[in-house]
């Protein structure tokens, strides 16, 4: 495969999104194990491919709607750049080895969680976001599913406090992040259309709503202590920051009012507010 063909894969598999989902993996991972083992590093990779694959059957199945799109026109499929054919090659590929890295490296349990993370995707949320502006709620599950492949990983059991703690905040946060991308290109998805949210809240109430979201986001890290996720104490005490920092930006985004370029700022925040509770876990599990 050409460098130029490679290129356009990984455009095709939204690479630079895998990337934080397969952190959130490791996340949950190390939060079991507490160390890095060869199952982690198998975790990593596994959820990298499958995220990509994911990344990629969503462009082929929405490739009609993004040729409406200017944000989305130049993706790999409606630009021209690669045909059908090949595109459904990456995408099996993808999917195919991330699944066997997993069942190898990890066991069954987080290669049937990988599958159901494919399945909520791309058989239920990408469908649902023609039908509905809400369906970023009922989508936001596949947020919660990566780390508990991480768990599972680690040979613990699946429903522990620790491991509902951590898919919860990953499900909670993941709204707002969906609801973040929407509101950045309203217009956009109405052209190409998606039910928009502009069409059923005014603009406070968006306002508002994307609030209450940021909120939820940083009040449910707070829950990772209490639930043995983050157990060091200076690290329980350095959590509140992030969290008050979020609330913070958050009341006053909303104060001067939601337009394109705050919900874009608001996304970034949301995205390294997300990054900082994980490194944190992280930091626990590695100096534990």
């Amino acid at each position: 495969m050409s460098r130029s063909n490679i290129s356009l894969a990984l455009d095709l598999g939204k690479v630079r999104i895998a990337i934080p989902v397969m952190l959130s993996g490791l996340t949950g991972y190390l939060a079991g194990a507490e160390s890095i083992h060869a199952a982690g590093w198998w975790v990593m990779l596994g959820v990298l491919l499958l995220s990509m694959g994911a990344s990629a059957l969503n462009q082929i199945q929405e490739r009609k709607f993004d040729a409406r799109m200017p944000r989305t026109m130049r993706r790999p499929l409606p630009s021209g750049q690669l045909k059908l054919a090949q595109a459904w090659m990456v995408t099996l590929v993808l999917i195919l080895a991330g699944s066997l890295v997993l069942l190898y490296g990890a066991g069954m349990t987080s290669m049937l969680l990988g599958l159901m993370t494919i399945l909520w995707y791309n058989g239920i949320y990408t469908y649902l976001k023609r039908i509905t502006a809400f369906a970023v709620v009922p989508g936001s599950v596949v947020g919660a599913l990566p780390p508990l492949i991480g768990w599972a990983a680690t040979g613990l059991p699946l429903w522990t406090e620790s491991s509902i703690s951590l898919a919860f905040f990953f499900f909670i946060g993941q709204i707002p992040h969906f609801w973040l991308i929407i509101l950045m290109i309203g217009p956009q998805y109405e052209q190409a259309g998606y039910p928009s949210l502009s069409t059923i809240f005014s603009q406070r109430q968006i306002s508002n709503l994307t609030l209450i979201w940021a909120v939820s986001s940083g009040i449910t890290a707070l829950i990772l202590p209490l639930f043995g996720v983050i157990r060091l104490p200076y690290l329980q005490w350095l959590l509140l920051l992030p969290v008050a920092w979020i609330i913070y930006v958050f009341m006053r985004t909303v104060k001067t009012g939601l337009s394109e370029a705050t919900a874009r700022r608001g996304f970034l925040y949301i995205n390294l507010f997300f990054l900082f509770v994980m490194m944190l876990v992280i930091a626990d599990a590695l100096i534990r």
